[in-house]
């Protein structure tokens, strides 16, 4: 049975939104424990283990509660699973946001 991963999708402050500036957040974000997906020069997408993910935001994997989340989106839905994270102290000078990914949504033709 295949791990399950934890999507991130993570906001980059404007100052830091040119190549130099992405590349030191991927080796933060890298150091704990995101793989990451994709970049631009506004987001990185990453990919986290539960146990990572326990670790570095300290909250439990299996989904985000209301009372995990900023009161911002509080107004959510009752089985909240995605939100604004707190942001690890070492991502705080360059990062605005991390949520979690909401599942994507596959059209047929």
């Amino acid at each position: 049975m295949a791990q399950r991963v934890i999507r991130l999708q993570v906001l980059i402050k404007p100052q830091w939104r040119n190549p130099s500036g992405v590349r030191r957040i991927q080796e933060i974000a890298t150091s704990l424990g995101m793989e990451i997906s994709g970049s631009g020069l506004v987001t990185i997408s990453a990919r986290m283990n539960p146990r990572s993910f326990q670790k570095v935001f300290e909250i439990p994997p299996e989904g985000v509660s209301k009372s995990q989340v900023k009161e911002k989106d509080k107004k959510n839905s009752q089985n909240v699973t995605s939100g604004d994270l707190r942001i690890p102290p070492p991502l705080q000078e360059y990062v605005e946001t991390i949520t979690i990914a909401p599942p994507h949504i596959y059209m047929s033709h």
